[in-house]
């Protein structure tokens, strides 16, 4: 039995680095610095327009990072949670829908860059490209709530399980106690007589 709970307890501190909130803002910035170092090193493009491509890039990064923040401590707890889906659903799709357009404007706007540097382009990321890839983004963010939710939701049952076991245990404790006296008293009064 020790073993065991001492199994459950070394699970239990690994998962309070995904729940607990004591840990929120490393894993904030553990999340923040891995993306940003995939953003330098996968970021090689020398036909691109520079400095506004990375400036469109960074500001694209920030709006996935808005929707998946949004998303994981408004629209999750807020209606996900509560099972309002379609409230949900109907306010993540306009999320997706807003800001995807937000990108379209952008790159549209940026076109005229695109003119005076004519050889070079402009990263382009089409709305629906975007919608696609900020849809991946706050699914992740969705899961991440569910999963940390559901961990949550199984230390409740288990201490509840826990109390429930023991407090029975007590009530048996209990009710052998006055037998065992009732018992007692009888044999010696057998023996008496």
């Amino acid at each position: 039995m020790f073993n065991k709970e001492n199994h459950l307890n070394q699970i239990s501190s690994r998962l309070d680095l995904f729940t607990h909130k004591k840990y929120r803002y490393y894993r904030h910035i553990s999340l923040w610095l891995t993306y940003w170092v995939i953003f330098i090193i996968s970021y090689k493009n020398p036909g691109s327009i520079e400095p506004y491509a990375t400036y469109l890039k960074i500001g694209i990064s920030f709006t996935l990072f808005i929707q998946a923040y949004v998303n994981m401590y408004w629209l999750v707890p807020k209606y996900l949670l509560n099972n309002k889906f379609q409230k949900y659903l109907l306010g993540l799709v306009a999320m997706l829908v807003v800001f995807s357009i937000l990108i379209g404007m952008v790159t549209y706007m940026m076109r005229g860059i695109e003119v005076k540097y004519a050889p070079k382009q402009l990263f382009d990321p089409k709305p629906a490209m975007y919608f696609a890839f900020a849809l991946v983004f706050v699914a992740a963010s969705s899961a991440i709530k569910l999963f940390q939710r559901w961990i949550e939701d199984t230390r409740a049952i288990t201490e509840l399980t826990q109390i429930n076991i023991r407090s029975e245990l007590e009530q048996l404790k209990n009710q052998v106690n006055p037998h065992f006296l009732f018992n007692m008293l009888n044999n010696a009064n057998v023996l008496i007589n």
